[in-house]
């Protein structure tokens, strides 16, 4: 593990979605990151 200046992240190979899951930590009005799978399709729900 090592640590990556958030400018450098687009030359890495991150999850699907990472940076949805980065929104949460940043933002104050969002608290939850989740997936709302409907009919076999997985969408992301940020609240």
């Amino acid at each position: 593990m090592e640590w990556v200046d958030r400018d450098d992240l687009s030359k890495y190979n991150l999850v699907n979605d990472f940076m949805e899951l980065l929104q949460v930590m940043d933002q104050d009005g969002l608290t939850e990151f989740q997936y709302i799978v409907r009919e076999d399709e997985w969408k992301v729900s940020l609240r």
